[in-house]
């Protein structure tokens, strides 16, 4: 099992190597900020972050210090991590289930999150728009299997070190870190009130609450070195601060990601999807259990309905697919589908009477009364699997209720712990999306656990309960679950392989060349950006991408002075607009780069307006002269272009090409 697993991953690193990175995204500015780290620079002091806790930052620096700072060291080091987590998922989910379920765990955490590509917004494990989501993500993964073995073992260290994974967690994502608070607060309480083990719990829990301060306390120390106790104590939790900003928690963007601006919407789409899947499940439980409990002659049966059943459902497949290539039904069409049916029934009963002169016990089973079934699960291919997250509310609940009320019906306790801890994370860290549950754009991390709970009880727990209690046909209904998951894998990778197919365009060069795509990232764009900028920028020169860009100082190895690595409502309302203003203008660039940039789905303002930025364009537009614009004017109607601007005052470089009227554009 474990060797699919690993079949699937590296081929999904093949299929998409070097695609992982969005350049419109924030990725770059997790490759920006390790490399900045390296060279000595302090996080929240001389680099303005708040999209995390220093952990991930600080051991992408070091990996940069050690192995040369490239895109390549980021990516590797987030397969690895990738793998690592993949490798307890199996191991944990084979013991609480059994290998098959762990593969189609594993498989299904592959395709759907870590390599999906739904859209070009860094939402991927290799190169997240945020890496503290990753490794909060996979600690969080250990911390559960490590109370998990507590629970079941007795064994003190593994609370010890459940705790210390719990620390780092703290210093990664604040929203991953509740949630595992409260899968770690039900661990203790099973100890407590489950297990009557009250001595063994409370020493647990001290040693547990103490290896978790280990992580913040070192890094309070390390910016204690260079700032006061009240900045290096702010700076440990500095990823906490924006969750009492109240800006930042009402702005229109959390809004539409958590669903408040249409909670109608969305919790219609939450009952219907999660009354459908209700209805699905009921349907199949109780036909597989007429068929398993039911003493039928299936010989007459199935030569009824096998020549008549397959033709239809083969000339309905044949018609979903022409309408989904955008072709009409016309007359022609019709007469031609009716043709088919014909010759495929007559082949189907050919066969069929064939198959009955044999000496065989085929007809004696219910087989093509179940194929019958569960066929029409394959025109779930041309569904809109996208929006599948919808009934992970429902499904992760009742998961949860199901694995406790049947705690004592499970197989040793390691059947029962794990997945039901499990599900409590999942569940909490769905939480985090309110009333817009989603695989997509914040779900790659959000939804996972609960994704995974669900492949678990639906092809796990529940046909074991099934079985046991209403004498339903387990192996069917796995049969039926089997199928239903791989094609949607199927229809979600599909969708992740048109996207990536498109990234043909090379940026960058050696440990840091990335393919991306023209049409949505606009590389072309990037490439000239860089390349300007290569020949015409002395290297010891200094640029700002506003209002973000901060992949271009990347991939050109220029420094932006100025603690501002990117604008947006969010960070400006966390370390102030006048303060960002007046830091960017007391450490000017050489040189400043005008990106074309909107900031979130809902968002209609463009940098630069009134309340938004407007101070510090008007200062640039004072103090900076255009050298070039590439693309079309940035900041303006949505089009794409860069525009890149010298300081007045700035001298300029010997090579230093003419300029014709000290303005060029090209395309």
């Amino acid at each position: 099992g474990l060797g699919v697993v690993a079949l699937v991953f590296v081929g999904e690193i093949a299929l998409t190597w070097r695609k992982w990175v969005t350049l419109t995204g924030d990725a770059g500015t997790e490759l920006y900020l390790p490399w900045r780290l390296s060279q000595g620079a302090v996080l929240y002091r001389d680099l303005y972050f708040f999209a995390g806790g220093p952990l991930s930052q600080y051991f992408e620096a070091i990996l940069f210090k050690l192995f040369g700072a490239s895109f390549l060291t980021f990516a590797i080091s987030n397969l690895a991590a990738t793998a690592a987590m993949l490798w307890m998922v199996f191991r944990s989910f084979t013991k609480s289930g059994d290998s098959r379920t762990a593969v189609m765990i594993c498989v299904g955490i592959i395709v759907v999150f870590a390599f999906g590509c739904y859209f070009y917004e860094g939402f991927n494990y290799v190169a997240p728009y945020s890496t503290e989501a990753l490794h909060g993500l996979v600690l969080s993964v250990f911390t559960i299997a490590l109370l998990s073995n507590w629970i079941s073992r007795n064994q003190l260290r593994c609370a010890i070190l459940a705790g210390f994974c719990s620390g780092l967690v703290f210093l990664t994502k604040p929203d991953i870190f509740v949630a595992l608070a409260a899968c770690g607060a039900i661990a203790f309480a099973l100890m407590f009130f489950l297990y009557r083990r009250t001595e063994l719990a409370l020493r647990s829990l001290g040693a547990f609450l103490l290896a978790a301060l280990i992580p913040s306390v070192a890094f309070f120390l390390y910016f204690w070195r260079v700032e006061d106790v009240h900045d290096s104590l702010r700076s440990v939790i500095f990823a906490w601060v924006p969750l009492f900003d109240a800006a930042v928690v009402k702005c229109a963007y959390y809004q539409w990601c958590t669903g408040l601006d249409r909670p109608y919407f969305h919790l219609r789409n939450i009952l219907f999807q999660s009354v459908l899947v209700a209805a699905v499940i009921s349907f199949y439980a109780a036909a597989f259990r007429a068929i398993k409990t039911c003493r039928q002659d299936w010989t007459r049966i199935q030569r009824r309905a096998v020549p008549a059943f397959v033709p239809i459902l083969l000339a309905l497949f044949y018609a979903d697919h022409w309408r989904l290539s955008g072709e009409c039904f016309s007359t022609s069409f019709v007469v031609m589908l009716v043709c088919l049916w014909l010759l495929l029934a007559a082949g189907t009963l050919l066969v069929s009477l064939a198959a009955s002169r044999c000496k065989t016990n085929i007809y004696r089973s219910p087989w093509a009364v179940v194929l019958m079934l569960v066929m029409p699960v394959f025109s779930l291919v041309s569904a809109d699997w996208i929006d599948c997250g919808y009934s992970l509310p429902l499904l992760t609940l009742v998961s949860c209720t199901l694995i406790y009320w049947n705690r004592h019906l499970l197989q040793g306790q390691q059947r029962f712990i794990f997945p039901f801890l499990w599900s409590v994370f999942g569940l909490a860290l769905l939480c985090k999306m309110g009333l817009f549950p989603r695989i997509w754009h914040y779900g790659f991390v959000l939804a996972m656990p609960a994704f995974v709970s669900a492949i678990y009880f639906l092809f796990w727990l529940l046909p074991r309960l099934l079985e046991n209690k209403w004498q339903v046909s387990g192996g069917y209904f796995r049969l039926t679950v089997f199928l239903v998951f791989m094609v949607g894998f199927w229809a979600l990778f599909q969708q992740s392989a048109r996207n990536f197919a498109g990234q043909d365009i090379a940026v960058g060069f050696g440990g840091d060349r990335i393919l991306a795509s023209d049409k949505v990232e606009h590389a072309e764009i990037f490439n000239a950006a860089v390349n300007w900028i290569q020949t015409n920028v002395s290297s010891n020169a200094t640029i700002a991408a506003v209002p973000q860009g901060p992949v271009i100082n990347y991939l050109s190895r220029r420094v932006n002075p100025s603690p501002c690595v990117f604008w947006d409502p969010n960070i400006m309302s966390i370390f102030g607009q006048v303060k960002m203003t007046t830091a960017f203008e007391q450490s000017a660039p050489d040189y400043v780069l005008i990106v074309e940039r909107k900031f979130g789905p809902i968002d209609r303002s463009y940098f630069g307006s009134q309340g938004y930025g407007g101070d510090l364009m008007q200062w640039i537009e004072k103090n900076y002269q255009t050298q070039i614009l590439i693309g079309d004017e940035p900041l303006k109607n949505g089009a794409f272009g860069i525009k890149i601007l010298k300081r007045l005052n700035a001298p300029l470089p010997a090579n230093y090409p003419p300029l014709a009227g000290g303005h060029r554009k090209t395309g």
